[in-house]
């Protein structure tokens, strides 16, 4: 996973600051997904927030969004000479200017109920507010992910083994094959009868003796 930040990430979210107002986050949350279920050997068919629960992760939408608000910050604190700064004060007086990213700043804002960042645009605060809103950001889905627990069976038998988004401990402290096990047993990826249904079971059982004959 540190890997994947660390190299991968960088190129998935490469300039995410301007096209992040354009862009689809799905397909790169995809990416996301898929890497998540291949270290951890899980069926495609897992729910992703066991995934998330299991190893402490949060969608990349919440780096690409506080990464947003960071450089827009940036440019409303930095140099007035910028051209940047004149072609954004350009962009907000024109009335009706066809700009998908000046609305995505201010929906961001309003998601995290922080509008009054955008209403006094003149009189920001002095630290970096990237940090506080990727903090929001990341509470938020917190919120949404213990609501997740609750809409299925599975989901709820998953709240009695994890109650808090974190990397589990025995992902460091037991071997690959150990934990791979464990982490597949309590997110379902199993073959006991509560997951594969009892027809399935039974069959299983029904060639058992068939495999113990032939070794």
């Amino acid at each position: 996973m540190k890997l994947f930040d660390h190299t991968i990430l960088p190129i998935l979210s490469y300039s995410s600051e301007i096209w992040g107002g354009y862009g689809n986050f799905d397909q790169i949350e995809r990416i996301h997904k898929l890497f998540l279920k291949y270290i951890t050997k899980h069926k495609k068919s897992t729910p992703i927030y066991m995934l998330m629960g299991e190893l402490g992760r949060y969608p990349i939408e919440v780096t690409i969004k506080s990464r947003m608000i960071g450089n827009w910050y940036r440019l409303l604190t930095g140099k007035q000479t910028k051209l940047a700064y004149t072609i954004y004060q350009t962009m907000i007086r024109i009335p009706n200017f066809q700009s998908k990213w000046i609305p995505c700043i201010q929906n961001i804002l309003a998601e995290i109920g922080r509008m009054d960042l955008w209403n006094n645009q003149n009189n920001l605060p002095q630290y970096s507010i990237k940090r506080l809103i990727k903090q929001i950001l990341i509470d938020q889905y917190k919120q949404n992910w213990h609501s997740s627990l609750q809409l299925s069976s599975k989901g709820q038998n998953y709240s009695l083994f994890k109650d808090t988004l974190k990397l589990e401990d025995f992902f460091t402290s037991l071997s690959r094959g150990n934990y791979i096990n464990l982490t597949k047993f309590r997110t379902s990826n199993h073959y006991l009868p509560v997951e594969v249904g009892l027809c399935t079971y039974h069959l299983l059982l029904c060639f058992i003796p068939f495999f113990i004959l032939i070794h």
